[in-house]
């Protein structure tokens, strides 16, 4: 839709004089930044954030895609995209608030329903939370191919499961 072919994420850390007082603890100069801290001095991992988690779940489901297609919704602020692969295909959809969303707003919700085409779906938010490394993964039934789900501005991809 947009034209996207590559992400670039050379700056996944902070850069560390950027985030000292006098710099006013800015965040670094990438979208991806935050997503590992290092050691300055050696450039060794030592931590990983959940945005680094998040990213390398997303690689790993576009892993030999074919194609990724915008599906229109009646509420223009879902986001529904389907993606095609050899084995199969599945869904990414998102709540896109459309606006900032200030932390002490709380973070918008919605219920809406997708056609998924089968009677059970596999939901696997996108890891968003510190101290996970792998998604959660569960099963739910649809209404006649329909699923009811909750959404808010984090991903979450949808695999519909065949009989």
């Amino acid at each position: 839709e947009q034209g996207v072919r590559l992400i670039n994420l050379a700056f996944v850390t902070d850069i560390l004089w950027l985030t000292l007082e006098p710099m006013n603890a800015g965040a670094g100069i990438s979208a991806w930044g935050g997503a590992v801290r290092i050691n300055p001095w050696t450039g060794r991992v030592l931590d990983r954030y959940p945005p680094f988690f998040a990213v390398r779940q997303l690689v790993e489901h576009l892993d030999g895609y074919t194609s990724i297609e915008r599906v229109p919704h009646d509420d223009e602020r879902v986001r529904l995209y389907r993606v095609e692969r050899p084995t199969g295909h599945f869904y990414v959809v998102w709540l896109d608030p459309m606006r900032a969303i200030l932390p002490e707003e709380g973070a918008p919700s919605v219920e809406t329903r997708i056609a998924v085409g089968t009677g059970t779906v596999s939901v696997e938010p996108v890891i968003a939370e510190m101290g996970r490394e792998e998604p959660e993964r569960w099963t739910e039934r649809t209404d006649d191919g329909t699923l009811s789900l909750e959404l808010s501005h984090a991903p979450v991809f949808v695999f519909p499961q065949t009989p």
